[in-house]
């Protein structure tokens, strides 16, 4: 098999609202908003009782999507940055030092400033609302 590409990122979220409202600050737009149960959304997903309410997201080149499970309920918290097992969401973005000023006086905590890595990037880590980490990265020239 050869993959063509990553479609798009999910995350599951404990207020699909609040979480939509954090991502639009980061340039996605909602396209889709869904509301799923039943058997083969069960069996699909592997939780017995799912009831999903999803929200798909896009911005130029990347899609997002949000899955809050109304049943039955909340799962454990994200793990750690270092847990085995642990995935971050990297947005591209053409100036990380004005979007880190931009956020952050939208109220968003970052763990850093931006930071310049000697591959030729530069970027920075905050969390979202549920407290995965959501990373900004300028590709520099």
């Amino acid at each position: 098999m050869n993959a063509s590409g990553m479609h798009h990122m999910g995350l599951t979220v404990s207020d699909l609202d609040r979480s939509v409202a954090f991502y639009e600050q980061f340039g996605f737009e909602v396209t889709a908003r869904i509301e799923e149960e039943g058997r083969e959304v069960e069996e699909g997903v592997g939780v017995d009782g799912a009831k999903l309410r999803v929200a798909l997201l896009e911005s130029e080149n990347s899609r997002l999507e949000l899955i809050q499970y109304v049943g039955p309920g909340d799962g454990p918290p994200p793990l750690p940055n270092n847990g085995t097992g642990a995935a971050h969401l990297c947005v591209e973005v053409a100036d990380v030092d004005k979007a880190y000023e931009d956020l952050s006086a939208a109220g968003i905590d970052f763990f850093s400033e931006p930071i310049t890595h000697e591959s030729g990037i530069r970027w920075v880590y905050c969390r979202d609302p549920d407290g995965i980490t959501t990373e900004l990265l300028q590709v520099l020239e």
